[in-house]
C-alpha cells in the first residue's frame, strides 16, 4: 500500500478575533490577505512538502475555493511550483471531504511513484453564521507515495456513501448552508461507525488498539455522537 512521504502546510499571517464575530467564541481563526486565495496558500504549502525532493509524477489541488470555476486550477500550481511538464494535474472538489478523497485517490495511483496532494480553502461564510467564527484559510500538502518510504503508511480504509442533504451550496449561491445537525447526526453517525470498523478490519486493530482518532465530520454533535458509537469513552475525547 502506500504512505504519506513528506508534508508541508501554510497558515495565514492575519487573524479574526472570534469574540468580534456573531457567533463569538474564544481565541482566533487564520484569515487569508487580499491578494491570497486557495491556489497561493497551496503554493506555499506544497513548496515545504517537495523541498529538495524529486518531482511528483501527479498533482491533485482539492479545494472548494478554486480560483477558477472552469479551468485546471492544478495547472496554475504546477507552474508556480515549476514541475515537468509531464506530470498528470487534476481538480478535486465538490464537498468538504475532498482533500481526503484526494488523498485516498493519490494512495492508488503511488503505489510504485509519488503524487503531490494540495488541500486548500478561503472560508466564505454568512456574517450571522456559525462557519465564520469556526471556520479558517489555510494550507496543506502531503507527497504520497510507496509505504516502504512513508513517514505514516496507510494500513487500512474503507467507505461509506449515503445521500444526504446537510451541508450545501448551489452554485449561484455565496455561502454555504447547513441542515439542523440532529439530522445530519441521525444519517452520518451510522456511516461513520460502519466506514471505521470496516478500516479496522482491514487493518487488523480493534478500537482499543488506537492511541488517537482524528474525527472530520460537519458538527462536533456528529464527532461525539461516533465516538460515542465507537465505545471511546469521554476521557479520551478532545474536540476543538
Amino acid at each position: 500500500m502506500a504512505g504519506i512521504l513528506r508534508y508541508g502546510s501554510y497558515v495565514p499571517y492575519f487573524r479574526l478575533k472570534r469574540q468580534s464575530t456573531q457567533a463569538g467564541g474564544r481565541g482566533e481563526r487564520a484569515v487569508a490577505s487580499f491578494d491570497e486565495d486557495a491556489t497561493s496558500l497551496a503554493v506555499e504549502a506544497s513548496r515545504e512538502a517537495i523541498r529538495d525532493a524529486d518531482a511528483p509524477s501527479g498533482l491533485l489541488f482539492a479545494s472548494n475555493s478554486h480560483a477558477y470555476a472552469e479551468k485546471l486550477n492544478a495547472a496554475v500550481l504546477h507552474a508556480a511550483l515549476d514541475l515537468p511538464a509531464g506530470i498528470r494535474s487534476l481538480d478535486c472538489s465538490g464537498s468538504s471531504r475532498t482533500g481526503l478523497t484526494a488523498i485516498g485517490l493519490a494512495a492508488q495511483l503511488s503505489a510504485n511513484s509519488s503524487t503531490l496532494v494540495a488541500a486548500s480553502d478561503i472560508t466564505c461564510s454568512a456574517a450571522d453564521g456559525s462557519a465564520e467564527s469556526v471556520g479558517g484559510d489555510g494550507a496543506c500538502s502531503f507527497v504520497v507515495g510507496p509505504d516502504d518510504r512513508a513517514v505514516a503508511k496507510i494500513i487500512g480504509s474503507s467507505a461509506s456513501t449515503e445521500e444526504l442533504l446537510d451541508v450545501w451550496r448551489s452554485p449561484n449561491q455565496p455561502y454555504s448552508r447547513q441542515w439542523e445537525e440532529r439530522f445530519g447526526e441521525q444519517v452520518l453517525t451510522p456511516a461513520l461507525t460502519e466506514a471505521f470498523q470496516a478500516a479496522l478490519a482491514e487493518a487488523g486493530l480493534q478500537s482499543k488498539d488506537l492511541a488517537k482518532v482524528a474525527v472530520d465530520a460537519t458538527s462536533d454533535r456528529i464527532s461525539k455522537s461516533f465516538l460515542r458509537q465507537a465505545g471511546f469513552s469521554p476521557n479520551r475525547w478532545r474536540t476543538t
